[in-house]
């Protein structure tokens, strides 16, 4: 079974392939369907690939988990739990009032506003799950984004996904137990701007001697200038991916549930084994591959003591 999007960018609609005849529905319909998906539109080297992800072949063989993927930095969270907007004109206009009582930027410096977020999140759709950002080469995907939605009410992007237990028992196993909470998205930005003097940059390629960022961004990014964040405003966001990981920039941005699994996984302490310095998520091999399988298993008998 294939995922794919319709126009309007949900996960209602599927095509499955039996024998090489492609079902859309009950009606057979040309492969380039695929192609045409609007969100799975070709934005760069990454997403080229990216778009290539085809998953489900059973739904007992993944985990599917709702995380909170990324935040809206203009808006006060209060303590009865709900949240007050803060125009992003406003927002900047009188930065010195907002900028310590509003959410913000993420540890990295990274500003998302309610209105990008708005706009962008269905970018997010069809797009691959990685690892700890391991993201430049599509076969080490681990699941796919299946939707994604804009949460006005908390104002951020929550996803839902689609994690390859089959292929990735391990890393799915630590999910579903609560071992790893931690997500964090990649994107490509357009344009950043400078939260102290509203500098705009476009062109960040140091190597070939291209970058227009200001003194701000470049020497104090994540931290203060004269008492206030700095950060950058990203703008004309394409989001084309989100990881797992140990420790996100954005510490909202967290698994909200494993679906099907309502058990209360607070207070649970990593494992020692899960702590070693070679991190064995990432050299997990793809079980869903004899070479992987076979690999798996002789890097397990080799651990033995007798081996």
């Amino acid at each position: 079974m294939i995922i794919i999007n319709n126009t309007e960018g949900r996960i209602e609609d599927y095509v499955e392939s039996n024998d090489g005849v492609v079902l859309f529905g009950n009606k057979k319909v040309d492969i380039n369907v695929l192609k045409d998906s609007p969100t799975l539109n070709k934005v760069g080297k990454k997403i080229a690939t990216a778009k290539l992800v085809k998953l489900v072949p059973k739904e007992k063989d993944f985990l599917y988990i709702r995380n909170r993927a990324v935040s809206a930095g203009n808006v006060i969270e209060k303590e009865d739990g709900t949240c007050d907007l803060v125009p992003i004109e406003e927002f900047h206009n009188n930065f010195g009032k907002y900028a310590f009582i509003c959410r913000g930027a993420n540890d990295n410096g990274d500003f998302f506003s309610h209105e990008e977020l708005e706009k962008k999140y269905k970018t997010f759709i069809g797009k691959a799950v990685f690892y700890e950002h391991d993201d430049d080469n599509i076969n080490k995907a681990r699941g796919i984004i299946l939707d994604s939605i804009y949460n006005t009410n908390g104002y951020y992007v929550e996803l839902f996904e689609a994690i390859d237990a089959k292929a990735y028992p391990q890393l799915a196993t630590a999910v579903k137990n609560g071992h790893l909470t931690d997500t964090s998205m990649g994107c490509y930005i357009g344009k950043a701007i400078c939260s102290i003097c509203g500098n705009v940059s476009k062109e960040v390629n140091p190597e070939e001697g291209m970058d227009d960022r200001c003194e701000h961004i470049k020497r104090y990014k994540g931290l203060t200038y004269n008492g206030l964040p700095v950060f950058e405003d990203n703008r004309d966001v394409v989001f084309f991916e989100d990881s797992i990981v140990g420790t996100g920039a954005d510490s909202q941005a967290k698994i909200m549930e494993r679906v099907a699994s309502k058990k209360n996984q607070s207070g649970i302490i990593l494992p020692q084994y899960y702590q070693k310095k070679n991190d064995v998520f990432a050299k997990e091999q793809n079980q869903r591959t004899f070479q992987g399988r076979v690999h798996n298993l002789e890097n397990k008998f080799s651990e033995l003591p007798w081996s």
